[in-house]
């Protein structure tokens, strides 16, 4: 009896075809490629610390007024009475700016000089040190009296002094409304008899409008601070007297500006006269006890 013929083939199954593996030898581990690989998140980003903000020129300025805030008068040899010096003022304020990053000098100065009197109107400067465009200027004038070469040094450095004072609100002592003693002289137009603010009739028919008080209230304070710089130099060179001989000498020289201080501001006179009799009884006690 024929048999079933068997269809199967009797090699059996061909083995399966091995997959191409990339830089890989026959018979070692597949290795799975990076872009095969599941996708993981991105490393979280470090975050970068930004640099504290640098402060302005008003806030440093504002910090050195909260750390200074009244600077003591002095009295110097041979004065009868005291004064804020611009060294005095320079020790206390200097280094609390270097502190806060401030810098300052003066840049502009106009200089009128009448005999061995120095006016200056001096521009000073305040600069921020870590942005040379953030700064302030402020306007003073100062005075010197000097019959050397002294003068313009003297009124350079009482603008500055001033400048620091103002810049800062720095409280001396002083208060120039209660201590000017100032009389207010009537204008032209007072004394004419015209209502204030009406023209000044002139020769050539053109009228004149009647001057300010503030302007000439401003220029007798002016002469006053200028009196009172002369008579503080006259009060160092009696410091510096030995003999009556000295006194009588420093007396007769300065008599055509004494004389017109006396008339001007007869107090700032006094200091003067009062100064001058004390050191005259100094030296006269001292040549008793030779």
């Amino acid at each position: 009896m024929q048999g079933k013929t068997n269809d199967e083939f009797p090699g059996g199954a061909p083995p399966a075809k091995p997959k191409a593996t990339r830089g890989r030898a026959a018979g070692q581990p597949a290795v799975t490629l990076v872009s095969e690989q599941t996708p993981h998140a991105p490393p979280a980003e470090v975050p970068v610390e930004q640099p504290a903000a640098k402060p302005s020129l008003l806030q440093r300025m504002s910090a050195v007024q909260s750390e200074v805030d009244y600077i003591q008068k002095e009295r110097k040899q041979g004065m009868r009475y005291t004064i804020v010096s611009h060294d005095a003022v320079t020790a206390k304020v200097r280094p609390i700016l270097v502190k806060h990053g401030v810098f300052y000098f003066p840049m502009r100065c106009a200089r009128t000089q009448m005999g061995n009197r120095t006016e200056v109107d001096m521009t000073t400067r305040f600069v921020n040190v870590d942005d040379a465009t953030d700064f302030i200027d402020v306007q003073t004038s100062g005075y010197g009296i000097d019959d050397q070469d002294k003068g313009p040094g003297k009124a350079i450095s009482y603008a500055v002094k001033y400048a620091l004072l103002k810049a800062l609100g720095l409280e001396t002592g002083d208060d120039p409304d209660l201590e000017q003693d100032v009389t207010l002289k009537p204008g032209p137009a007072a004394q004419a008899g015209v209502a204030p603010g009406a023209p000044i009739a002139t020769t050539n028919g053109k009228g004149t409008a009647h001057p300010p008080t503030q302007a000439a209230a401003e220029t007798a304070v002016k002469q006053k601070a200028a009196d009172e710089e002369y008579v503080e130099g006259l009060l160092l060179r009696m410091a510096k007297a030995t003999t009556r001989d000295h006194l009588l000498k420093l007396h007769n020289e300065t008599q055509p500006r004494r004389a017109e201080i006396a008339e001007r501001n007869p107090d700032v006179y006094k200091v003067y006269n009062d100064s001058m009799k004390e050191r005259a009884s100094e030296i006269d006690a001292a040549n008793l006890q030779a």
